[in-house]
């Protein structure tokens, strides 16, 4: 399979590579969640001599774009908070204690639990973790549990030890960027009637229509021409994928 079938779109979603990516470039691909910028990942800037005179400098091949707008970043990155919170896939390690910071994440499972990959983020640092076998194997006794995998743990323990005296520091927020509460049922902005909402991150330029839907024991469209047993269109909002895993 040549270099090149990588990069077209299906082997991407799909996560069908024939090489895949490295932590370093999976860490790098998640950085952009913390503001929309992207930094090539390096493993130094300069090195110096006794004399301090610079024997190698990496600072030129060091390129910063801006690869998503920062509306962008901040709702995928309140979408991969919830990964840490209550019914997410990674909750049962919870946030690292460390000065009260926020943490992102998110967890992946290669089929039949062949190896276990974790990227996380904190305003100060982004990670990216792998965990199996050159020649893969069934690890899923390692799966979930009460206190989530050793990589999960491994990740906690790091980020409260590098973080423990940092002052306490955000992700950045943008103006652009609103907080709304919507229907769970309908995926619209939520109305008075809607009997179930939760929290949503929006483009304040781009906000979903108010659901009007009537959410009775037999649930109709709002659309008086719509036939009357068609149920109102569920709508999957991104910002309330806490139960989600897609690797």
């Amino acid at each position: 399979i040549s270099a090149e079938n990588d990069m077209d779109l299906a082997p991407l979603v799909l996560g069908g590579q024939s090489r895949g990516m490295t932590v370093v470039q999976l860490a790098g691909a998640y950085s952009i969640f913390n503001g929309g910028t992207f930094t090539s990942p390096h493993y130094y800037t300069e090195v110096e001599d006794y004399l301090g005179n610079t024997v190698l400098d990496n600072t030129k091949y060091i390129n910063t774009t801006q690869a998503i707008s920062p509306e962008t970043a901040q709702i995928m990155n309140r979408m991969l908070a919830n990964v840490l919170k209550t019914g997410g896939t990674a909750s049962s390690i919870g946030v690292p204690q460390a000065g009260g910071m926020d943490a992102v994440a998110k967890t992946g499972t290669t089929s039949n639990n062949k190896d276990y990959t974790f990227a996380a983020l904190t305003p100060y640092y982004v990670t990216a973790l792998w965990w199996g076998f050159d020649r893969p194997e069934d690890m899923s006794q390692y799966s979930g549990g009460k206190y989530g995998t050793p990589i999960q743990k491994a990740w906690k323990n790091m980020m409260e030890e590098l973080q423990a005296d940092l002052p306490y520091k955000a992700f950045p927020a943008s103006s652009g960027v609103v907080e709304r509460r919507y229907c769970t049922q309908s995926g619209l902005l939520a109305g008075g009637s809607c009997p179930s909402t939760a929290v949503g991150y929006y483009r304040a330029d781009d906000l979903p229509d108010t659901c009007t839907y009537s959410h009775g024991a037999s649930t109709q469209a709002a659309d008086p021409a719509a036939p009357a047993e068609e149920a109102p269109p569920q709508t999957v909002i991104p910002t309330d994928t806490s139960n989600l895993d897609t690797d």
